[in-house]
């Protein structure tokens, strides 16, 4: 289908072409009805492009190198929960610490050596006083400028074996639990693109805002067209080019697909939520952001070496016409036509 709008007269009305010729035919559905539905559906594809220009493009990922010892990604002045610049938050409390929210007391394990940790008491500087004054054989250290935990060994070539037993301290401050051996030696390095958790959690708001508008355009009950109108054979290219511009960007012809990390989309759904982004999901995403976040960049922007459209750009251009379409009309008044041939 093709869609069009005319706007030269209050009887030119609404336009969708079907082919080449032209009739015209009074839609079945009231005018009142009919602008209200074209209405709705232009403002959530607003919303739509509005949830996306809060995404950059690429994601905006922090590239952390760990050699011999540990490091904390340091993108932002939230990475570990803690005020820039000062060490204040240092000296509170574990437990009052969003990033440390949830630890829990008992012991971590060093190179061997065990550390014991009370959230309710300790403050990140008091572990890391304990830690170094403990025989592990290491040096923790807290830079208060750019908020980077790090822990290095001692003797030139130790490597570090870290373990957090039920406390979840290492993995708090964005370090991988239970690393040892040689992987963390001198001569060998290991790269991870990533993202601070607030900067991760406002890229999984966007994509609430996203699934909020998205599932409303294969509302059911709310978007209702007549069989056989000029409406319902826009309602229905609409929603299958959006369907079709998700498989493309999982490179998938199933109706469900699924990222494994809570974006997952099921066109055969019945409950009108064909994008189901639940608070699970959302934790999810932002959880792959933090720890590994260069596949979620390729899903929505695609490939750039391959110049390759992603899931968003590809939803983008799919509304495009869409929306050109809805501008058009915007304002006007009258009936659709079909110019069936």
């Amino acid at each position: 289908m093709q869609v069009s709008s005319s706007s030269e007269s209050a009887s030119a009305g609404l336009n969708i072409s079907f082919g080449t010729a032209s009739q015209r035919i009074q839609a079945r559905e009231t005018e009142e009805q009919l602008r209200s539905n074209l209405d709705y559906i232009y403002q959530e594809i607003v919303k739509i492009r509005s949830a996306f220009e809060q995404i950059n493009n690429p994601l905006d990922l922090d590239s952390t190198k760990i050699n011999n010892m540990k490091v904390a990604s340091a993108g932002s002045s939230a990475d570990l929960g803690l005020t820039r610049g000062t060490t204040d938050d240092a000296d509170k409390t574990l437990s009052s610490i969003a990033q440390f929210s949830s630890m829990s007391s008992g012991t971590v394990t060093i190179n061997n050596v065990d550390i014991s940790i009370d959230v309710t008491v300790d403050s990140l500087n008091d572990v890391i006083a304990r830690i170094n004054a403990s025989a592990a054989g290491v040096t923790s250290s807290l830079f208060n400028v750019d908020q980077r935990f790090m822990i290095n060994a001692n003797s030139a070539g130790q490597s570090l074996t870290l373990n957090s037993g039920s406390t979840g301290f290492f993995p708090a401050l964005n370090m991988d639990d239970g690393a040892s051996g040689s992987s963390f030696g001198a001569k060998e390095s290991l790269e991870k693109t990533v993202m601070p958790q607030a900067r991760a959690a406002r890229i999984a708001e966007a994509i609430e805002d996203f699934a909020v508008a998205f599932n409303k355009l294969f509302d059911e009950n709310k978007l209702k067209a007549e069989n056989d109108s000029p409406f319902e054979d826009f309602l229905e290219t609409l929603r299958d080019d959006l369907k079709t511009a998700v498989q493309e960007g999982f490179g998938s012809t199933m109706t469900d697909v699924d990222s494994g990390y809570g974006l997952a989309f099921d066109f055969g759904s019945t409950a009108n939520r064909v994008f189901d982004f639940t608070l699970l999901d959302k934790m999810d995403l932002v959880k792959k952001l933090s720890k590994e976040g260069s596949e979620v960049n390729e899903l929505f922007f695609g490939l750039a070496r391959k110049d390759d459209d992603g899931l968003i750009e590809k939803i983008l251009k799919s509304l495009e016409t869409h929306e050109d379409f809805l501008k058009g009309i915007k304002g006007t008044t009258g009936i659709f036509v079909d110019t069936s041939a």
